[in-house]
Protein backbone atom coordinates (compact mmCIF):
# COMPACT_ATOMS: atom_id res chain seq x y z
CA UNK A 1 0.00 0.00 0.00
CA UNK A 2 1.21 3.71 -0.69
CA UNK A 3 2.27 5.38 2.44
CA UNK A 4 -0.31 8.31 3.06
CA UNK A 5 2.30 11.59 3.49
CA UNK A 6 -0.61 14.46 3.66
CA UNK A 7 -3.54 14.09 6.48
CA UNK A 8 -5.59 16.41 3.80
CA UNK A 9 -5.90 16.92 0.48
CA UNK A 10 -4.39 19.93 -1.09
CA UNK A 11 -7.47 20.76 -3.21
CA UNK A 12 -10.85 18.76 -1.43
CA UNK A 13 -13.92 19.23 -4.07
CA UNK A 14 -17.66 18.94 -4.37
CA UNK A 15 -18.72 18.96 -8.13
CA UNK A 16 -17.27 21.87 -9.54
CA UNK A 17 -15.86 24.04 -6.56
CA UNK A 18 -12.31 23.78 -4.96
CA UNK A 19 -12.27 24.99 -2.06
CA UNK A 20 -9.91 26.34 0.34
CA UNK A 21 -7.30 24.83 3.09
CA UNK A 22 -6.99 27.14 5.53
CA UNK A 23 -8.49 25.90 8.92
CA UNK A 24 -11.68 27.78 8.98
CA UNK A 25 -12.62 27.20 5.28
CA UNK A 26 -11.59 23.46 5.43
CA UNK A 27 -14.12 23.26 8.94
CA UNK A 28 -16.43 24.85 6.65
CA UNK A 29 -15.76 21.88 3.90
CA UNK A 30 -16.37 19.95 6.23
CA UNK A 31 -19.69 20.60 7.43
CA UNK A 32 -20.38 21.16 3.44
CA UNK A 33 -19.47 17.89 2.97
CA UNK A 34 -21.87 16.93 5.82
CA UNK A 35 -24.66 18.47 4.72
CA UNK A 36 -24.86 17.12 0.90
CA UNK A 37 -24.24 13.70 2.64
CA UNK A 38 -27.08 13.48 5.09
CA UNK A 39 -29.63 10.69 3.80
CA UNK A 40 -33.22 12.59 2.41
CA UNK A 41 -35.53 11.57 5.04
CA UNK A 42 -37.51 8.55 3.15
CA UNK A 43 -41.67 8.78 2.99
CA UNK A 44 -42.75 5.41 4.06
CA UNK A 45 -43.84 3.02 0.82
CA UNK A 46 -44.75 -0.38 2.13
CA UNK A 47 -45.41 -1.62 -1.55
CA UNK A 48 -42.17 -0.97 -2.64
CA UNK A 49 -40.40 -1.74 0.58
CA UNK A 50 -41.55 -5.05 0.35
CA UNK A 51 -40.54 -4.92 -3.42
CA UNK A 52 -36.54 -4.37 -2.51
CA UNK A 53 -36.63 -7.18 -0.29
CA UNK A 54 -38.07 -9.67 -2.63
CA UNK A 55 -36.16 -8.09 -5.75
CA UNK A 56 -33.23 -5.99 -4.60
CA UNK A 57 -29.98 -7.22 -3.22
CA UNK A 58 -28.28 -5.51 -0.43
CA UNK A 59 -25.56 -4.30 -2.88
CA UNK A 60 -28.37 -2.58 -4.74
CA UNK A 61 -28.33 -5.76 -7.65
CA UNK A 62 -32.40 -5.85 -8.62
CA UNK A 63 -33.25 -9.60 -9.69
CA UNK A 64 -35.26 -10.69 -12.27
CA UNK A 65 -35.79 -14.36 -10.74
CA UNK A 66 -38.52 -14.85 -13.69
CA UNK A 67 -35.37 -14.41 -16.44
CA UNK A 68 -32.65 -16.73 -14.51
CA UNK A 69 -32.20 -14.40 -11.38
CA UNK A 70 -30.59 -11.67 -14.60
CA UNK A 71 -30.70 -8.37 -14.04
CA UNK A 72 -31.51 -5.62 -16.68
CA UNK A 73 -30.13 -1.51 -16.82
CA UNK A 74 -34.38 -0.99 -16.76
CA UNK A 75 -34.84 -2.61 -13.48
CA UNK A 76 -32.07 -0.84 -11.85
CA UNK A 77 -33.49 2.76 -13.45
CA UNK A 78 -36.79 2.20 -11.92
CA UNK A 79 -35.45 1.19 -8.87
CA UNK A 80 -33.87 4.27 -8.85
CA UNK A 81 -36.98 5.88 -9.99
CA UNK A 82 -38.84 4.68 -6.79
CA UNK A 83 -36.45 5.59 -4.54
CA UNK A 84 -36.26 8.93 -5.60
CA UNK A 85 -40.36 8.79 -4.86
CA UNK A 86 -39.65 7.19 -1.91
CA UNK A 87 -36.96 9.95 -0.92
CA UNK A 88 -34.50 7.06 0.45
CA UNK A 89 -31.07 8.43 -0.47
CA UNK A 90 -29.21 5.42 0.91
CA UNK A 91 -30.93 2.97 -1.16
CA UNK A 92 -30.84 5.37 -4.48
CA UNK A 93 -26.79 5.59 -3.96
CA UNK A 94 -26.57 1.70 -3.32
CA UNK A 95 -28.38 1.40 -6.54
CA UNK A 96 -26.66 3.99 -8.50
CA UNK A 97 -23.07 2.43 -7.08
CA UNK A 98 -23.63 -1.36 -8.16
CA UNK A 99 -25.22 -0.04 -11.69
CA UNK A 100 -21.90 2.05 -12.39
CA UNK A 101 -19.80 -0.77 -11.37
CA UNK A 102 -21.10 -3.70 -12.85
CA UNK A 103 -23.07 -2.02 -16.06
CA UNK A 104 -20.82 0.64 -17.04
CA UNK A 105 -17.60 -0.09 -16.24
CA UNK A 106 -17.64 1.63 -13.32
CA UNK A 107 -18.09 5.52 -15.43
CA UNK A 108 -21.49 6.16 -16.41
CA UNK A 109 -19.45 9.69 -17.42
CA UNK A 110 -17.75 7.45 -20.61
CA UNK A 111 -20.42 4.72 -20.99
CA UNK A 112 -23.85 4.04 -21.46
CA UNK A 113 -24.72 0.49 -19.13
CA UNK A 114 -24.99 -2.68 -20.80
CA UNK A 115 -28.55 -3.59 -20.70
CA UNK A 116 -28.12 -7.43 -19.15
CA UNK A 117 -25.82 -8.75 -17.02
CA UNK A 118 -26.55 -12.37 -15.38
CA UNK A 119 -25.34 -15.80 -15.44
CA UNK A 120 -22.74 -16.54 -17.74
CA UNK A 121 -22.51 -20.62 -20.12
CA UNK A 122 -19.43 -20.80 -17.96
CA UNK A 123 -21.33 -20.34 -14.80
CA UNK A 124 -19.88 -17.03 -13.68
CA UNK A 125 -21.46 -14.01 -13.67
CA UNK A 126 -21.11 -10.35 -15.44
CA UNK A 127 -22.20 -8.75 -18.31
CA UNK A 128 -24.32 -11.19 -20.99
CA UNK A 129 -25.01 -8.21 -23.70
CA UNK A 130 -22.87 -4.76 -23.51
CA UNK A 131 -25.35 -2.90 -26.22
CA UNK A 132 -27.22 -0.17 -23.91
CA UNK A 133 -31.27 0.04 -24.39
CA UNK A 134 -32.41 3.82 -24.70
CA UNK A 135 -35.23 3.97 -22.36
CA UNK A 136 -33.36 2.74 -19.51
CA UNK A 137 -30.60 5.06 -20.53
CA UNK A 138 -33.35 7.78 -20.40
CA UNK A 139 -35.20 6.81 -16.93
CA UNK A 140 -31.46 6.93 -15.58
CA UNK A 141 -30.57 10.48 -17.04
CA UNK A 142 -33.90 11.36 -15.66
CA UNK A 143 -33.38 10.19 -12.17
CA UNK A 144 -29.83 11.47 -12.22
CA UNK A 145 -31.20 15.15 -13.14
CA UNK A 146 -34.41 15.12 -10.59
CA UNK A 147 -32.22 13.61 -7.38
CA UNK A 148 -29.89 16.43 -8.41
CA UNK A 149 -32.65 18.70 -8.17
CA UNK A 150 -34.35 17.53 -5.68
CA UNK A 151 -31.41 16.72 -2.57
CA UNK A 152 -29.46 19.49 -4.67
CA UNK A 153 -27.21 17.32 -5.50
CA UNK A 154 -24.79 18.71 -8.03
CA UNK A 155 -22.67 15.45 -8.76
CA UNK A 156 -25.95 14.26 -9.88
CA UNK A 157 -26.95 16.76 -12.14
CA UNK A 158 -24.44 16.68 -13.76
CA UNK A 159 -23.96 12.56 -14.25
CA UNK A 160 -27.87 13.06 -15.37
CA UNK A 161 -26.37 15.96 -18.31
CA UNK A 162 -23.52 13.87 -18.99
CA UNK A 163 -25.54 10.91 -19.55
CA UNK A 164 -28.81 12.69 -21.73
CA UNK A 165 -26.03 13.94 -24.11
CA UNK A 166 -24.76 10.57 -24.41
CA UNK A 167 -27.68 9.38 -25.56
CA UNK A 168 -28.68 12.17 -27.88
CA UNK A 169 -25.20 11.28 -29.87
CA UNK A 170 -25.56 7.54 -29.78
CA UNK A 171 -29.29 6.45 -29.52
CA UNK A 172 -30.72 9.17 -32.14
CA UNK A 173 -31.79 9.11 -35.34
CA UNK A 174 -32.80 11.80 -37.33
CA UNK A 175 -34.21 10.68 -40.37
CA UNK A 176 -35.57 14.05 -42.16
CA UNK A 177 -36.13 17.40 -40.44
CA UNK A 178 -39.45 16.26 -39.75
CA UNK A 179 -38.58 13.07 -38.18
CA UNK A 180 -36.06 12.33 -35.30
CA UNK A 181 -36.70 9.26 -33.19
CA UNK A 182 -35.11 7.74 -30.38
CA UNK A 183 -33.26 4.18 -31.69
CA UNK A 184 -34.19 1.43 -28.97
CA UNK A 185 -30.07 1.11 -28.76
CA UNK A 186 -27.10 1.90 -30.82
CA UNK A 187 -26.53 -1.06 -32.69
CA UNK A 188 -28.83 -3.85 -34.58
CA UNK A 189 -32.15 -0.99 -35.40
CA UNK A 190 -31.77 0.31 -38.59
CA UNK A 191 -32.22 -1.83 -41.68
CA UNK A 192 -30.47 -2.16 -44.43
CA UNK A 193 -33.02 0.89 -46.81
CA UNK A 194 -32.77 2.84 -43.84
CA UNK A 195 -35.92 2.04 -42.23
CA UNK A 196 -35.62 1.59 -38.54
CA UNK A 197 -37.31 -0.56 -35.62
CA UNK A 198 -38.77 1.68 -33.05
CA UNK A 199 -40.48 0.91 -29.40
CA UNK A 200 -43.53 3.40 -28.47
CA UNK A 201 -42.86 2.76 -24.99
CA UNK A 202 -39.23 4.19 -24.76
CA UNK A 203 -40.26 7.82 -24.88
CA UNK A 204 -42.51 8.67 -22.06
CA UNK A 205 -43.60 12.09 -22.74
CA UNK A 206 -42.89 13.57 -19.33
CA UNK A 207 -39.18 12.17 -19.51
CA UNK A 208 -38.93 14.26 -22.94
CA UNK A 209 -40.68 16.82 -21.59
CA UNK A 210 -38.00 17.39 -18.26
CA UNK A 211 -35.26 16.53 -21.16
CA UNK A 212 -36.34 19.45 -23.57
CA UNK A 213 -36.11 21.82 -20.35
CA UNK A 214 -32.58 21.13 -19.28
CA UNK A 215 -30.68 20.78 -22.44
CA UNK A 216 -33.24 22.95 -25.24
CA UNK A 217 -30.88 22.43 -28.15
CA UNK A 218 -30.53 18.77 -27.59
CA UNK A 219 -33.33 16.72 -30.16
CA UNK A 220 -36.02 15.98 -27.47
CA UNK A 221 -38.59 18.40 -28.41
CA UNK A 222 -38.67 17.07 -31.97
CA UNK A 223 -38.34 13.34 -30.94
CA UNK A 224 -42.07 14.38 -29.07
CA UNK A 225 -43.37 15.44 -32.24
CA UNK A 226 -42.07 12.71 -34.08
CA UNK A 227 -43.98 10.49 -31.81
CA UNK A 228 -46.99 12.65 -31.47
CA UNK A 229 -47.19 12.66 -35.38
CA UNK A 230 -46.92 8.97 -36.16
CA UNK A 231 -49.21 8.32 -33.58
CA UNK A 232 -52.14 7.78 -35.37
CA UNK A 233 -50.30 5.96 -38.05
CA UNK A 234 -49.08 3.17 -35.93
CA UNK A 235 -52.39 2.65 -33.96
CA UNK A 236 -55.03 2.59 -36.60
CA UNK A 237 -57.49 0.53 -34.53
CA UNK A 238 -57.01 2.39 -31.51
CA UNK A 239 -54.26 -0.66 -29.96
CA UNK A 240 -50.70 0.42 -29.60
CA UNK A 241 -47.72 -2.13 -31.26
CA UNK A 242 -45.18 -3.41 -29.23
CA UNK A 243 -43.30 -2.35 -32.45
CA UNK A 244 -43.10 -0.58 -35.70
CA UNK A 245 -41.11 0.15 -38.84
CA UNK A 246 -40.52 3.84 -39.21
CA UNK A 247 -39.86 3.69 -43.36
CA UNK A 248 -37.46 6.55 -45.38
CA UNK A 249 -40.54 8.04 -46.53
CA UNK A 250 -42.37 8.45 -43.42
CA UNK A 251 -44.71 5.44 -43.51
CA UNK A 252 -45.26 2.68 -40.97
CA UNK A 253 -45.47 -1.11 -41.25
CA UNK A 254 -45.84 -3.64 -38.64
CA UNK A 255 -42.48 -4.73 -37.28
CA UNK A 256 -40.47 -7.35 -39.29
CA UNK A 257 -40.05 -9.72 -36.20
CA UNK A 258 -42.91 -9.28 -33.98
CA UNK A 259 -45.81 -8.18 -36.19
CA UNK A 260 -48.73 -6.36 -35.29
CA UNK A 261 -48.81 -7.20 -31.26
CA UNK A 262 -49.06 -5.25 -28.52
CA UNK A 263 -48.68 -6.85 -25.38
CA UNK A 264 -45.84 -6.68 -22.86
CA UNK A 265 -43.94 -3.45 -23.87
CA UNK A 266 -46.96 -1.46 -25.47
CA UNK A 267 -48.93 -1.90 -22.11
CA UNK A 268 -46.30 0.84 -21.04
CA UNK A 269 -47.23 3.45 -23.39
CA UNK A 270 -51.22 3.57 -21.82
CA UNK A 271 -49.48 3.61 -18.11
CA UNK A 272 -47.40 6.81 -19.40
CA UNK A 273 -49.82 8.49 -21.03
CA UNK A 274 -51.62 7.81 -17.94
CA UNK A 275 -49.06 9.76 -16.04
CA UNK A 276 -49.18 12.89 -17.68
CA UNK A 277 -52.50 13.44 -15.70
CA UNK A 278 -51.20 16.13 -12.76
CA UNK A 279 -54.57 15.09 -10.82
CA UNK A 280 -56.18 18.39 -10.92
CA UNK A 281 -58.63 17.75 -14.25
CA UNK A 282 -60.33 14.57 -13.20
CA UNK A 283 -61.61 12.69 -16.46
CA UNK A 284 -60.40 15.59 -18.86
CA UNK A 285 -56.87 14.98 -20.20
CA UNK A 286 -56.31 14.20 -23.38
CA UNK A 287 -54.75 10.58 -23.55
CA UNK A 288 -54.95 10.42 -27.78
CA UNK A 289 -58.30 8.92 -27.54
CA UNK A 290 -58.83 8.08 -30.69
CA UNK A 291 -54.73 6.63 -30.84
CA UNK A 292 -55.32 4.42 -27.74
CA UNK A 293 -59.20 4.56 -27.31
CA UNK A 294 -58.89 0.77 -28.42
CA UNK A 295 -58.29 -0.60 -24.89
CA UNK A 296 -60.07 1.72 -23.64
CA UNK A 297 -63.26 0.13 -25.40
CA UNK A 298 -62.16 -3.30 -25.06
CA UNK A 299 -62.46 -2.66 -20.89
CA UNK A 300 -66.10 -1.61 -21.90
CA UNK A 301 -67.11 -4.94 -22.68
CA UNK A 302 -64.14 -7.03 -20.76
CA UNK A 303 -62.92 -7.52 -17.32
CA UNK A 304 -59.57 -7.84 -17.97
CA UNK A 305 -57.22 -6.50 -19.86
CA UNK A 306 -56.06 -8.87 -23.30
CA UNK A 307 -52.72 -10.25 -22.99
CA UNK A 308 -51.72 -9.64 -26.70
CA UNK A 309 -53.92 -7.66 -28.94
CA UNK A 310 -53.77 -7.62 -32.53
CA UNK A 311 -53.41 -4.16 -33.77
CA UNK A 312 -54.21 -4.55 -37.29
CA UNK A 313 -57.42 -5.97 -36.29
CA UNK A 314 -58.36 -4.82 -33.21
CA UNK A 315 -58.88 -7.76 -31.65
CA UNK A 316 -57.64 -8.89 -28.15
CA UNK A 317 -56.81 -12.69 -27.05
CA UNK A 318 -56.15 -14.27 -23.19
CA UNK A 319 -55.66 -12.49 -19.89
CA UNK A 320 -53.51 -9.74 -18.98
CA UNK A 321 -51.91 -9.93 -15.92
CA UNK A 322 -52.83 -7.99 -12.33
CA UNK A 323 -49.98 -5.77 -13.47
CA UNK A 324 -51.55 -5.02 -16.66
CA UNK A 325 -54.60 -3.71 -15.14
CA UNK A 326 -52.47 -1.89 -12.52
CA UNK A 327 -50.34 -0.48 -15.52
CA UNK A 328 -54.23 0.99 -16.64
CA UNK A 329 -55.32 2.85 -13.28
CA UNK A 330 -53.61 6.27 -14.33
CA UNK A 331 -55.39 5.76 -17.64
CA UNK A 332 -58.24 5.09 -16.80
CA UNK A 333 -58.57 7.52 -14.28
CA UNK A 334 -56.77 10.35 -16.59
CA UNK A 335 -59.95 9.53 -19.02
CA UNK A 336 -62.54 9.62 -16.55
CA UNK A 337 -63.50 6.26 -16.94
CA UNK A 338 -64.99 5.66 -13.32
CA UNK A 339 -66.38 1.78 -13.69
CA UNK A 340 -63.64 0.50 -15.81
CA UNK A 341 -61.08 2.26 -13.36
CA UNK A 342 -62.70 0.86 -10.22
CA UNK A 343 -63.38 -2.96 -11.73
CA UNK A 344 -59.28 -3.08 -12.41
CA UNK A 345 -58.45 -1.25 -9.06
CA UNK A 346 -60.41 -4.43 -7.53
CA UNK A 347 -58.45 -6.83 -10.09
CA UNK A 348 -55.27 -5.54 -8.78
CA UNK A 349 -56.47 -5.34 -4.61
CA UNK A 350 -57.87 -9.62 -5.05
CA UNK A 351 -53.88 -10.07 -6.53
CA UNK A 352 -52.49 -8.62 -3.61
CA UNK A 353 -50.89 -11.19 -1.54
CA UNK A 354 -47.86 -10.50 1.55
CA UNK A 355 -47.50 -7.54 0.33
CA UNK A 356 -46.64 -7.92 -3.37
CA UNK A 357 -49.02 -8.91 -6.44
CA UNK A 358 -49.28 -12.05 -7.76
CA UNK A 359 -48.47 -15.42 -6.62
CA UNK A 360 -45.92 -15.93 -7.13
CA UNK A 361 -45.41 -12.19 -7.65
CA UNK A 362 -43.61 -11.48 -10.99
CA UNK A 363 -40.83 -8.75 -11.89
CA UNK A 364 -42.22 -7.00 -14.06
CA UNK A 365 -45.99 -7.11 -12.34
CA UNK A 366 -44.73 -5.62 -9.43
CA UNK A 367 -42.69 -2.60 -11.56
CA UNK A 368 -45.93 -1.73 -13.66
CA UNK A 369 -47.63 -1.57 -10.39
CA UNK A 370 -45.09 0.26 -8.61
CA UNK A 371 -45.70 3.03 -10.98
CA UNK A 372 -49.43 2.51 -11.71
CA UNK A 373 -50.17 2.22 -8.03
CA UNK A 374 -47.73 5.06 -6.72
CA UNK A 375 -49.11 7.87 -9.13
CA UNK A 376 -53.16 6.83 -8.32
CA UNK A 377 -52.15 6.82 -4.72
CA UNK A 378 -50.46 10.16 -5.02
CA UNK A 379 -47.13 9.20 -3.93
CA UNK A 380 -45.78 10.66 -7.22
CA UNK A 381 -46.84 12.68 -9.97
CA UNK A 382 -45.55 15.28 -13.14
CA UNK A 383 -45.66 18.48 -13.51
CA UNK A 384 -46.36 19.95 -16.81
CA UNK A 385 -42.33 20.60 -17.53
CA UNK A 386 -41.83 16.75 -16.63
CA UNK A 387 -39.97 17.58 -13.49
CA UNK A 388 -41.15 15.02 -10.78
CA UNK A 389 -42.94 15.68 -8.09
CA UNK A 390 -43.04 13.78 -4.86
CA UNK A 391 -46.53 12.90 -2.92
CA UNK A 392 -47.69 14.67 0.26
CA UNK A 393 -49.40 11.57 1.61
CA UNK A 394 -52.51 12.53 0.31
CA UNK A 395 -53.90 10.16 -2.74
CA UNK A 396 -54.60 11.50 -6.82
CA UNK A 397 -57.14 13.53 -6.02
CA UNK A 398 -59.08 12.18 -8.87
CA UNK A 399 -58.81 8.75 -7.33
CA UNK A 400 -59.92 10.12 -3.82
CA UNK A 401 -63.19 11.41 -5.74
CA UNK A 402 -64.10 7.83 -6.59
CA UNK A 403 -63.11 6.73 -3.52
CA UNK A 404 -65.40 9.44 -1.72
CA UNK A 405 -68.28 9.35 -4.10
CA UNK A 406 -68.72 6.02 -5.09
CA UNK A 407 -68.70 6.74 -8.40
CA UNK A 408 -69.97 4.16 -10.91
CA UNK A 409 -70.63 5.78 -14.61
CA UNK A 410 -68.47 6.69 -17.19
CA UNK A 411 -66.28 9.79 -17.32
CA UNK A 412 -68.65 10.26 -13.98
CA UNK A 413 -65.44 12.27 -12.54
Amino acid sequence: MCEQKDIMPKTPKIGSYTLSLTPPAFLFSLILLLFVTVPVQARPWPFFDRYARTFLQDDGRVIDRDAGGRTTSEGEAYALFFSLVEGNSTRFGTILKWTEENLAKGDLFHHLPAWLWGRRPDGTWGVLDAHSASDADCWLAYDFLEAGRLWHRRDLRLKGMVLLKRIALGEVATRSRERTVLLPGPFGFVMTDGSVRLNPSYTPSALLRRFSTVDPDGPWRRIRKTGDRLFPLIAPRGFVPDWFLLHPDGSVSWDPVKGPVGSFDAIRVYLWKGLEDSGEECGKQDTGAEETGGIARYLASHRVPPAVVNTYLGTGAGEGSPGFSAALLPYLLARGDVREYRIQRSRVAAFFKNGLLGSPPRYYDQNLALFGLGFVEGRFSFSRSGNLIPGKGAPNPCAARISRTGTSGRRGL
